[in-house]
């Protein structure tokens, strides 16, 4: 757009009110860190109850997720003039999966090092 047009709209939203509003900053870390949270709780649960099904599920599950908070901010800045920035719930809920993964890789490690281990039966 040439200034002019620019400016011309800058006035028009002055003068009819139509403002962009914003989400706090406090509200942008609750959503992240609740959402993270949640895919946490929701990858336990499969990982435990689906383990077969895990890397399957938890791929499409991140996708999904992925695609909803992006359809969200569209939606919420194109019908409500929101500015809804996400971006920190979009990089944790990219970030989870892997960070579950390297997590319990880490888990079996620890768990391997500190059981004791039953003692050999010799049988003769």
């Amino acid at each position: 757009m040439f200034g002019l047009v620019v400016h011309a709209n800058v006035v028009a939203m002055i003068l009819n009110e139509d403002y962009i509003d914003e989400l706090a900053d406090w509200h942008k870390y609750a959503i992240a860190i609740l959402i993270c949270f949640a895919t946490v709780i929701l990858f336990i649960l499969i990982d435990h109850h689906i383990p077969l099904w895990f890397d399957t599920l938890s791929v499409l599950i991140q996708v999904m997720l992925l695609l909803s908070v992006s359809g969200a901010v569209v939606y919420s800045f194109g019908h409500f003039s929101f500015k809804l920035d996400l971006s920190l719930t979009l990089a944790a809920s990219a970030l989870v999966g892997p960070a579950y993964d390297i997590f319990k890789g880490f888990q079996n490690q620890f768990r391997k090092w500190f059981t004791k281990k039953p003692p050999e039966v010799l049988t003769e």
